[in-house]
C-alpha cells in the first residue's frame, strides 16, 4: 500500500478460539469429552472473539501491517502480535496474489516491489 501511496491500510487479526458454532466436535466418546473440556477453559464467546477484528478495523492507533490477536494465543485481551513463519514469506504472498487474480479473473495494475524487501514487524 505504501508503494502505491494508497489512502488505505491493510491490517490483520484473528479471533483466537471463539465459540462461533463453526466447530463440529465429536458427538460421543472421549473426543466429545475432550473437546467440551478444552472449549470450557480455552475458548471465548463469538462476541469476545470479534473484539480483535473490530479493534483492527476501528482503533485510532492501528497502522498498516499490524496484526492483532488474543494475548494468550486462543483468548484474552487484544494485543499487537507478530506475523510468524509463512505469514512473512514474500514469495508465498506474491504467489497467493497471482493465484487469486487468476482464479477470480480480477487483475490489478499495481507496481511491484522487490521480493527481498523485508516486511516490517512490530518489536
Amino acid at each position: 500500500m505504501e508503494t502505491i501511496d494508497a489512502d488505505t491500510i491493510s491490517v490483520a487479526s484473528h479471533p483466537g478460539y471463539a465459540r462461533t458454532g463453526l466447530q463440529h466436535p465429536p458427538q460421543h466418546g472421549l473426543g466429545h469429552w475432550w473437546s467440551t473440556a478444552f472449549a470450557s477453559v480455552a475458548s471465548q464467546s463469538a462476541y469476545e472473539g470479534a473484539r480483535y477484528q473490530v479493534y483492527a478495523a476501528a482503533a485510532p492507533d492501528v497502522h498498516g501491517g499490524d496484526f492483532y490477536g488474543p494475548a494468550q494465543i486462543l483468548l484474552g485481551d487484544v494485543e499487537l502480535t507478530n506475523v510468524v513463519g509463512q505469514g512473512r514469506n514474500l514469495n508465498a504472498a506474491a504467489r497467493l496474489w497471482s493465484v487469486s487474480e487468476d482464479l477470480t479473473g480480477v487483475h490489478f495494475d499495481l507496481p511491484t516491489r522487490a521480493v527481498s524487501t523485508p516486511i516490517a514487524v512490530p518489536a
